[in-house]
């Protein structure tokens, strides 16, 4: 799911200006900036310059953005013991989770660690 998520997100990312915002960067900074090596800006710098069509570009941005999430969540299971909570499939779990959440904010929480 979270993969198809992913997948969906980059292109309505897309849809909504994304290789604009890059054109416009590297037309005002060219391509040696720095933002241009972020994931979904580096993956059109070689579209822009002729190396593959546009399909080709969001299906990597896609994979790249696939693979950044799953480095996310092999550091997250390794470094700390996270609670892990599917509100797409479990939408009733949200109002208690908000609540754990404030608790945690408002320091009801601290004193449990």
């Amino acid at each position: 799911m979270l993969y198809q998520r992913i997948n969906a997100r980059v292109e309505a990312m897309v849809a909504h200006g994304l290789v604009a915002e890059v054109r416009a960067i590297i037309d005002r900074y060219g391509t040696d900036n720095q933002a241009l090596a972020a994931i979904g800006y580096k993956e059109l710098v070689p579209y822009f310059a002729g190396e593959y069509d546009l399909a080709t570009a969001v299906s990597l941005i896609q994979r790249n953005s696939r693979r950044y999430a799953k480095r996310q969540l092999t550091y997250l299971r390794n470094q700390m013991a996270p609670d892990w909570y599917d509100l797409v499939t479990q939408p009733q779990t949200y109002a208690s989770l908000r609540q754990r959440v404030a608790e945690f904010i408002n320091g009801i929480g601290r004193s449990a660690q």
